[in-house]
C-alpha cells in the first residue's frame, strides 16, 4: 500500500533527522581521536633522544609511528570538513538557502508544493546519508590508523628511555 504524500514526509523527516544523528555520532570521536593523535605525537617528539646520532632502530620505531599518526591526522581533518557542495537548489539546504536573496527565498517557500518538498526531503536524505557514510569511513581510517601506531609508537618510547 502506497504511503500519503503527508506520511511520506513524516518518513523522510525522520529519517533526515536520523542522518543527521549519524553524522554527529561522527563527529563526537573527532576530539578523541584529534587529542589522542596529539598527545602521541607530542609525546614521540618529547621523548625524542637528546644524542646527534640516535640509533637507527630508535628512530625507525619513532618514523613508524608518526607516519600512521600522521594519518590519523589526515583523516580527522578529512572529517572535520565535509564536502557539502551541491549542484541542486534546495529549500531545506542551509547553504542553498544562504545563497538565495531573502525575498527569493520567500518567494520559493510560498510557491512550494508537497511533491517538490518531498523531492527535496529525497534528494537531502540522500546526501545526509553519503555525509554520514563518508564521515565514518574517515573516523574509522583515523581509529585503524592509531591502532597500526600503538606498536611502533610504544617500542619507540621505550628505545628512547634505554
Amino acid at each position: 500500500m502506497k504511503m500519503k504524500p503527508e506520511q511520506l514526509c513524516a518518513v523522510l523527516e525522520a529519517n533526515l533527522a536520523r542522518q543527521h544523528q549519524w553524522i554527529g555520532a561522527a563527529e563526537a570521536r573527532i576530539p578523541l581521536l584529534a587529542a589522542l593523535a596529539t598527545a602521541m605525537l607530542g609525546t614521540l617528539s618529547a621523548t625524542l633522544p637528546d644524542s646527534a646520532t640516535p640509533w637507527p632502530w630508535e628512530l625507525s620505531w619513532a618514523v613508524a609511528a608518526a607516519i600512521p599518526i600522521a594519518g590519523a591526522i589526515a583523516c580527522i581533518a578529512a572529517t572535520s570538513f565535509p564536502r557539502t557542495r551541491s549542484n541542486r537548489s534546495s529549500l531545506l539546504y542551509f547553504g542553498a538557502i544562504e545563497a538565495m536573496k531573502p525575498d527569493e527565498f520567500t518567494q520559493k517557500t510560498n510557491e512550494l508544493t508537497l511533491q517538490a518538498y518531498i523531492e527535496d526531503l529525497q534528494a537531502q536524505c540522500h546526501r545526509n546519508a553519503e555525509i554520514a557514510k563518508a564521515k565514518f569511513a574517515w573516523v574509522r581510517r583515523a581509529q585503524l590508523s592509531l591502532l597500526f601506531a600503538t606498536v611502533p609508537w610504544t617500542l619507540a618510547l621505550l628505545s628512547f628511555q634505554v
